[in-house]
């Protein structure tokens, strides 16, 4: 699978974001296992995964305490947005080297306190790669319409609606076409 693949598997849940939803609403959730499992299906990132011990559920903590460490700007620039975790698996190497150094350092830990730990490396990894993009290449400009989320896991509405707002962020005729749109709805 290609960086792009798994570049496009996040926009869903990127756009839930920036419409104000969370990785544990139930939406957010559903994003997250989507994601992971388009990750899991590329040959490398589960090879790498499981040599090192770690499962399709870990793969979804991970990404999803990634995500919640660094709100409320989870995204570096990167030709655009690109949620944080994302880049681990878009540039393999960086997930390996993260997950190397969990099951290293994993011995002897179960149940909760496994998780626990998987939750900490992983929102530390997280924060170190945030800091280091945007010294170099500045803050992401990651903004939340705070409407509640996505409806649902699928659908076109909320990216039409992240669409228009985007749109209207950018160009200074668009408030007009804004209100154009909502009077057209009524």
């Amino acid at each position: 699978m290609s960086a792009q693949s798994i570049n496009f598997a996040e926009k869903r849940l990127l756009n839930h974001l920036q419409l104000g939803g969370s990785v544990t609403d139930a939406v957010g959730k559903q994003l997250v296992v989507r994601f992971a499992q388009k990750a899991w299906s590329d040959s490398q990132i589960r090879l790498i995964c499981e040599r090192q011990g770690f499962d399709l559920e870990d793969i979804c903590v991970i990404y999803a305490a990634m995500i919640q460490s660094l709100m409320p700007n989870p995204c570096i620039a990167a030709g655009g947005l690109l949620l944080v975790p994302t880049l681990f698996f878009m540039e393999p190497f960086r997930l390996e080297a993260m997950l190397s150094q969990l099951h290293r350092d994993l011995q002897g830990r179960v149940g909760a306190e496994r998780r626990a730990f998987i939750v900490e490396v992983a929102s530390e990894a997280a924060r170190q790669c945030w800091e280091a993009h945007s010294a170099a290449r500045g803050e992401a400009r990651f903004e939340i319409v705070n409407v509640g989320g996505r409806a649902s896991a699928g659908g076109c509405f909320g990216v039409l609606v992240v669409a228009v707002l985007t749109f209207s962020a950018l160009s200074a005729g668009a408030a007009v076409l804004w209100e154009t749109l909502l009077k057209d709805s009524k």
